[in-house]
């Protein structure tokens, strides 16, 4: 890890974690798409899923079970809460592709990505629309909002490709336009 000028920690390389993520990442958007970075993270408000009212619904038909037959109270166990918390607060993966970037839906288990949710472009990574809660970065994709930590971010924002800038001449920058396609071919009469 490096400090860099701002004070803010910038990672040098991928951890292992995000290795495997880039290399899942890949593999789920396709050969075709370079990916540059990847990041987990949790979504920011919890919601009930399905999952949710299903882990609800299941502890109560045992719950009522045991308590009506056996006269026995039963608490919720760490699995329960657990399973619970992973349903409410699922965790995400942002990865930074060259056209893009793209939050992932990251299996239970081994939290590697299985499925793409939403892509946007790389203004999302920008300071004035990504936002700091707490000591985590919070990167919209509409109306969902992941939460990653502050050095992931910082890895996110250094794969994110630089744009095209031509310097006019009073030495603001400008973005150049967008190339202009060939005229179509003209046929004889």
């Amino acid at each position: 890890m490096n400090q860099g000028p701002s004070g803010v920690v910038t990672s040098t390389k991928p951890s292992a974690y995000q290795r495997r993520g880039l290399n899942a990442a890949r593999a789920i958007l396709g050969g075709v798409t370079d990916v540059r970075g990847f990041a987990a993270g949790r979504v920011e408000g919890a919601r009930m899923t399905r999952g949710a009212w299903w882990i609800v619904g299941i502890f109560s038909a045992v719950f009522a079970f045991f308590f009506l037959f056996l006269h026995v109270i039963l608490l919720p166990g760490a699995l329960v809460l657990i399973l619970l918390y992973e349903s409410v607060k699922p965790k995400r993966g942002v990865a930074v592709t060259s056209h893009g970037v793209a939050e992932l839906r990251l299996k239970g288990f081994n939290a590697r990505p299985a499925a793409v949710l939403a892509t946007t472009d790389h203004g999302v990574l920008s300071h004035g629309r990504a936002r700091a809660v707490g000591k985590r970065i919070g990167v919209t994709f509409g109306t969902e909002t992941v939460l990653v930590r502050e050095r992931d971010f910082a890895t996110l924002m250094a794969a994110v490709p630089p744009s095209p800038v031509v310097s006019g001449g009073s030495g603001i920058p400008i973005q150049s336009p967008p190339p202009i396609p060939p005229p179509p071919p003209t046929r004889p009469a």
